[in-house]
C-alpha cells in the first residue's frame, strides 16, 4: 500500500492508495489484515485520519473498509480513474464526531456544540 503525504495533503492526513492483493490470495482477510495495520500505523504516527480513493464499482475493498470503521466522504472524478469513492477512518475522537454530526448522523454533544458554536 503506497502512503502519501505531500505537501498538497493535510499533514494530519494519511492518503492510502494502489494497494492490490492478487487473485488466488483474496477472500483470506489479507486486505483487512493490511488496513489494520496501515489504520494502527498511522494513530502511532499522529495521523488523525486514513483516507483513499476507490473506483466506485470496487465493492470488495468499499464494503472491507466500511466493515473497519472508515466513512464514505466524497465522490470524486479523476480523468484519470474515472468516479471515485473517497473513504475515511478517522482516528482523532473529535473530528469522528464533528464528522456524524456533519452528516446527519448524531445529534452533536457538548463539546461538539461547543466547539461549533451552536
Amino acid at each position: 500500500m503506497g502512503w502519501s503525504t505531500s505537501r498538497q495533503m493535510r499533514m494530519y492526513e494519511l492518503y492510502t492508495m494502489n494497494s492490490v492483493i492478487l487473485p488466488e490470495f483474496r477472500r483470506k482477510g489479507l486486505y483487512s489484515m493490511l488496513v489494520k495495520e496501515t489504520v494502527k500505523e498511522a494513530r502511532a504516527l499522529g495521523y488523525q485520519m486514513v483516507t483513499s480513493n476507490h473506483v466506485i464499482s470496487n465493492n470488495a475493498v468499499i464494503i472491507a473498509k466500511l466493515k473497519l470503521g472508515f466513512n464514505i466522504s466524497g465522490i470524486e472524478v479523476f480523468d484519470d480513474f474515472g468516479m471515485t469513492v473517497k473513504l475515511t477512518c478517522h482516528l482523532n475522537e473529535t473530528r469522528k464526531k464533528a464528522f456524524d454530526f456533519r452528516t446527519g448522523l448524531t445529534r452533536p454533544d457538548d463539546e461538539i456544540r461547543k466547539l461549533m458554536q451552536l
